[in-house]
């Protein structure tokens, strides 16, 4: 859904709790986790056009694709059961249901140390999105590509995403930061400091996560 409406998708994350693998496809990242509960999506944009209804219907698309999997459980539910035995379509519909249920009721939790946004929570407060907050999707997905990349130890396949994530934003002060880590890495450290000193001489007046990073 993302894809078919413009999105860019930055990383997907597969369950919680200890990393089990982690691999690339179509050049997104993406992470296998040892509890396969829920997913996440994470997400980017090039441009601001239509974006909050972009976000909404690609948020609905969550529940949703359970929902489907439940109704098509049902629907073959003699297939499966005649194959499978009956418990298998049976823990398909009801683990399904609860997810969209819990999906769709408006909620901020913290799983495994993260907070987690509920589908449901998401869809009431995607259209009241301020403007100043839908611009860090125009570099995010680009972001998460190249963090993705820098753990690997790919510095220069880091600097290309961003590149590319500052080609849609204005002295972003976390892309400078990471631009600066992989200088440090290949040991250009006369490039970090070029990059870093703008954000040091300014760093009363950023945010606190940029200062404790710079």
């Amino acid at each position: 859904t993302a894809g078919l409406l413009g999105l860019e998708v930055g990383a997907i994350s597969i369950g919680y709790g200890p990393k089990v693998c982690q691999f690339e496809l179509a050049s997104i990242p993406i992470r296998l986790h040892a509890w396969p509960i829920v997913g996440v999506v994470s997400v980017g944009a090039q441009s601001l056009r239509f974006l909050r209804t972009r976000l909404w219907i690609t948020t609905l698309m969550g529940p949703m694709a359970n929902g489907l999997i439940l109704l098509a459980t049902a629907y073959w539910w003699n297939f499966l059961s005649a194959h499978l035995g009956p418990s298998i379509p049976a823990l398909s519909v009801f683990i399904n249901f609860v997810v969209v249920l819990a999906s769709l009721i408006p909620n901020q939790s913290h799983i495994f140390g993260y907070p987690q946004r509920s589908d449901g929570l998401a869809l009431i407060e995607i259209p009241g999105t301020p403007e100043r907050k839908l611009r860090g999707y125009l570099y995010s997905a680009q972001l998460l590509r190249g963090l993705s990349r820098f753990e690997r130890g790919d510095f220069t396949g880091t600097e290309r995403c961003l590149e590319r994530a500052s080609l849609r934003t204005d002295g972003e002060a976390s892309l400078a930061i990471m631009k600066s880590a992989c200088k440090i890495n290949v040991g250009d450290f006369a490039a970090a400091r070029t990059l870093l000193e703008p954000i040091l001489e300014n760093l009363s007046s950023a945010e606190p996560p940029v200062r404790a990073v710079a």
